[in-house]
This record gives structure tokens, C-alpha cells and sequence, in this order.
């Protein structure tokens, strides 16, 4: 299932708010989502929009494989060991399931879910706290603080955002331009950000107070 990004542009700002963007819609496989911010040079703002779904539907599909519930074709596709994809292929004909039926509610393999968890371990190259900035008039922050998992780097570079408030942001930017895009709602980053939860690794409190 891909996402749809729909216009709802504002400037650049850290103030995402999760309950800001509607509930998401489904129509023709697709998620509806919302674009928090759109920084486009050179008029480019369509292809940069395009690049960024296509990101964010290559992302969503493999964070649904390593935190979700992936599908056994997924799986098989993932799977390097030419050993566990015979095995994998031999358990569908002799349970007589579909290669469509989810992977985790049909297959008790550890060495093959030992696979997908070691791809996920390797799979971003850092996850850090980003400090945000207090505005020194209203005490308030005009740039909000996030954990950021770094996806790639250079141009161009992907990354998802989790703010304090529940927000979660998916991030692509190239030379001088970039958007990001609400996915506070979708369950697959929902899914990740547990994932990170259950892990202690947005422990915002410890953060602030290191800060000081």
C-alpha cells in the first residue's frame, strides 16, 4: 500500500502537531497524507514531491517488514539465503496457505525472523537527539527538539523525525530544497515508533536533563 501526499503546505517550522493532520483516508491503496513543509527551489516542487513518495513508499515498505506484518511474499523477497527461501516455499505447500498470508501468524522460523532483525539493526545509519531552540522572550521553543533516525545522507537524504508531542515526521531532502511529510497517523510508523519506545531510545526527560 503506497501514500498519496496531499498539499497542505506551510513554512518550515518544528511544530508538528499529530492531531493537525485529518485521519487517513484510503482510496484505490493508497494512504492520504498530509506535507508539513515544502522547500522547493527552482520551481521544482512536483518533482521534489514525486521523489518524496516515492521515498516514503519504498520506506514504509520496508519498515512494515522489519515492525509490522509483513506478508510471506515480502519475506521471501527479503530473504538472501537460497536455503530459507526453499524452506520458506516448502512451509506454504505443506500448510496449503497463500503467499499473501502474513509471514508471523503462519511461520515459526527463528532463523529466518533472526534475518529480518539483523537487516533492521544495520539498516539506518544513526539515531540521535537533535536540541531544540527556546525562543528567550516566551520561554517556549521556536524550534522543537526530536529523536532523529537517519536513513541516508547526501543528496539527496531521508530521515524520520519523532517529536515529543507523538508527532512523526518523514523527512526527504536534496541540494537547497527538501519536504517533509506528516505520518503521524499511518500504522507502519506507528509500529516503528514503538519499535524505539519498547527499545528506551526516545527518552526525551534524560535528554533535557544532560542538557543542563
Amino acid at each position: 500500500m503506497g501514500f498519496k501526499i496531499l498539499y497542505n503546505v506551510r513554512p518550515l517550522t518544528s511544530h508538528i502537531h499529530p492531531n493537525k493532520t485529518k485521519t487517513k483516508l484510503k482510496t484505490e491503496g493508497q494512504n492520504k497524507m498530509i506535507i508539513n513543509f515544502l522547500n522547493e527551489s527552482n520551481n521544482n516542487g512536483e518533482k521534489l514531491t514525486e521523489a518524496t513518495q516515492t521515498a516514503l513508499n519504498s520506506r514504509s515498505e520496508d519498515f512494515n517488514l522489519f515492525t509490522g506484518s509483513p506478508s510471506i511474499r515480502e519475506v521471501y523477497n527479503h530473504l538472501y539465503n537460497k536455503q530459507l527461501k526453499t524452506e520458506l516455499v516448502q512451509e506454504v505447500k505443506d500448510q496449503r496457505i497463500s503467499q499473501e498470508d502474513e509471514f508471523y501468524t503462519y511461520i515459526d522460523n527463528s532463523e529466518m525472523q533472526d534475518t529480518i532483525q539483523t537487516s533492521f539493526a544495520e539498516y539506518g545509519l544513526s539515531f540521535e537527539y537533535k536540541e531544540g531552540e527556546i525562543d528567550e522572550e516566551t520561554g517556549d521553543y521556536s524550534k522543537e527538539p526530536y529523536f532523529c533516525y537517519l536513513l541516508s545522507f547526501g543528496g539527496p537524504s531521508e530521515e524520520v523525525r519523532f517529536y515529543e508531542n507523538g508527532a512523526i515526521e518523514f523527512v526527504y531532502m536534496d541540494w537547497f530544497c527538501g519536504c517533509g511529510v506528516n505520518v503521524t497517523r499511518d500504522e507502519t510508523f506507528i509500529n516503528l515508533k514503538q519499535y524505539f519506545e519498547d527499545c528506551e531510545m526516545l527518552d526525551f526527560e534524560s535528554k533535557r536533563e544532560l542538557a543542563y
